[in-house]
């Protein structure tokens, strides 16, 4: 099953070592008495890279060959997965993006994946989480507008490549597209408010459909 498999991920990570990535950054810039520009340092630092959703992802590898694959110029760095996470959190980014630019074994993690890890307890994944599924029904539920709420894996492929859940809402029937749109804003304030699903839910797509 795929959390299976994702629950599978995170526990590597808490007892695995990885390779981050450095790369040569250039330094301070000179001038010689001929007047030509040099560099005169070279620094190496940690990699980010942009999300598909704009927000910063930090590579992490399992081997040197897999690293390679991504930039040949790519330094290693051997670091345990829980350092990992740490270092994550000192570039100040969310997501965490394993053995990238190898289609069959890139595998993303989220920041709420990666505060499980750093607290030593790997959770499930948001969309097959009891307590998650709970929050939106309680924030959703009660509403005539919504017959049923079902959330649903929205990124199957664990590679960062969609947000994380789908809600999928069967919605009752009559609802012109002035209601739904008020209908939406609305979930979004609710959900918006509940704390279990702020702290569990990386990033979410809503997904209407009506009856018949």
């Amino acid at each position: 099953m795929l959390a299976d498999r994702q629950q599978e991920v995170l526990r590597a990570i808490s007892t695995s070592r990885f390779l981050v990535p450095l790369l040569t950054e250039a330094g301070d810039i000179g001038v010689t008495p001929e007047g030509r520009t040099v560099e005169k340092t070279q620094e190496l630092s940690i990699v980010t890279v942009a999300g598909p959703d704009g927000r910063s992802v930090m590579p992490a590898f399992s081997s040197v060959e897999a690293m390679h694959r991504w930039n040949a110029d790519a330094r290693p760095i051997p670091v345990p997965g829980p350092q990992l996470v740490v270092a994550a959190a000192q570039e100040e980014t969310d997501l965490v993006v394993i053995d990238a630019g190898s289609p069959d074994l890139e595998c993303g993690v989220r920041r709420t994946a990666l505060r499980g890890v750093a607290l030593g307890d790997p959770a499930l994944p948001a969309w097959a989480d009891a307590e998650v599924r709970g929050a939106f029904t309680e924030a959703l539920g009660g509403d005539l507008r919504i017959e049923a709420i079902a959330l649903m894996p929205g990124d199957p492929e664990g590679r960062l490549l969609a947000p994380e859940v789908e809600v999928h809402l069967l919605l009752a029937p009559g609802l012109d597209r002035e209601a739904l749109g008020e209908l939406l804003e609305s979930l979004q304030q609710r959900l918006a408010a509940s704390e279990v699903i702020a702290n569990r839910v990386d990033s979410m797509r809503i997904v209407p459909r009506a009856v018949g």
